[in-house]
């Protein structure tokens, strides 16, 4: 248990805080798919084995959200945590940093080395860097000490992606360390003489330099690796709606155009290479457009793809006269046989015409 009444820590929770509100104010864009991910990290943070399931049940519990399981295998796939026993080696890593964190808050400098030194270890046991490892830090350490969350700054948290989250995790290592003096980087503590107040020692003021330059440091290269973090996300947005564009247009919503082409195409070249004629020009629509597809092109047979087969009926009763009517054979529909589709839209052309 931290003494958060002990004015030292809530020194250190005041500079975390601060620290917080500056890394919410350049993520000040909430992104849906952040907060859901943080929400299942803190979760699997407090019970190591829970299943996708029973994740997804808590996560209904304790924040209000509706989750499937897969929907959790989902998110932790993407986070490449998937692996059970890299998870529980990540977790357990994360528990580790907040024990030493909890107790460096508390003023041990023991206890701060062996902080500073476990955080900047890889979490995996193969020697790997988790891409999530300090935002999983940040998150185990509000999971295993609540106490210290005076300000609420575990909400916040859960806004923070994996790149202002790693550099909060860093400001929190930087809040104990001003405030108990403890040495950041294992440099060795400047000894300092007394000074007026509100004056600074030549040594406070190089020290003072030091620390601008390195949160300089610090705040350029966690604007490149936002900027990283943007262009990852962008090109996986564009991929995903791509793919959902994809998928709406082989919906039978619009006559599983992709798959009517793929038919068509592979019969095409099966055609051509036994050296088959083909004086014959072929396209594929969707059902809702039938109508202006047959006043515009005139065709002389219209197949229909048997997922609407049931439409087989009200098309032959309109078109029937003037236009062969029938249904792709499902065998053959479903292992895109092309050649043998067009062989029999060509059998019933040729029978037509001998009528």
């Amino acid at each position: 248990m931290i003494k958060i009444g002990d004015q030292k820590v809530k020194d250190v929770l005041a500079e975390i805080h601060r620290a917080m509100q500056r890394k919410v104010k350049k993520g000040s864009q909430v992104k849906e798919d952040i907060v859901r991910e943080n929400r299942i990290f803190s979760i699997i943070c407090r019970d190591h084995d829970i299943e996708p399931r029973k994740c997804a049940v808590k996560m209904g519990e304790r924040f209000g959200c509706s989750l499937t399981g897969n929907e959790v295998i989902q998110v932790l796939r993407s986070r490449k945590l998937s692996n059970q026993s890299e998870r529980k080696e990540l977790l357990q890593w994360a528990g580790e940093v907040a024990d030493y964190f909890a107790k460096a808050l508390g003023g041990s400098r023991e206890s701060y080395e062996k902080f500073e030194k476990r955080r900047k270890e890889p979490a995996l046991k193969s020697g790997k860097k988790h891409d999530s490892q300090d935002r999983m830090a940040a998150l185990m350490i509000y999971e295993k000490y609540p106490e210290i969350d005076i300000y609420d700054d575990s909400d916040s948290l859960m806004l923070l992606g994996s790149t202002l989250a790693r550099y909060f995790f860093y400001d929190m290592a930087d809040a104990v360390s001003e405030v108990y003096g403890f040495p950041q980087h294992r440099e060795e503590k400047k000894k300092v003489q007394p000074a007026p107040a509100k004056q600074m020692t030549y040594e406070q003021a190089l020290k003072r330099i030091s620390q601008l330059e390195n949160t300089l440091e610090r705040t350029n290269t966690m604007l490149q690796d936002l900027q990283d973090e943007f262009d990852e996300q962008l090109e996986a947005s564009k991929a995903k709606e791509l793919a959902d564009f994809f998928t709406r247009l082989n919906s039978e919503k619009y006559g599983c155009i992709l798959d009517e082409l793929l038919v068509v195409r592979k019969g095409m070249d099966e055609l051509r290479k036994n050296n088959y004629e083909l004086p014959i020009e072929i396209k594929a629509f969707s059902d809702t457009h039938m109508s202006d597809v047959v006043s515009e092109f005139n065709p002389e047979v219209i197949l229909l793809g048997p997922q609407v087969k049931h439409l087989f009926d009200k098309v032959n009763e309109r078109y029937g006269q003037d236009h062969i009517v029938a249904v792709i054979d499902s065998t053959d529909y479903g292992n895109m046989d092309g050649e043998r589709v067009l062989k029999k839209a060509m059998k019933l052309y040729k029978e037509s015409r001998g009528k």
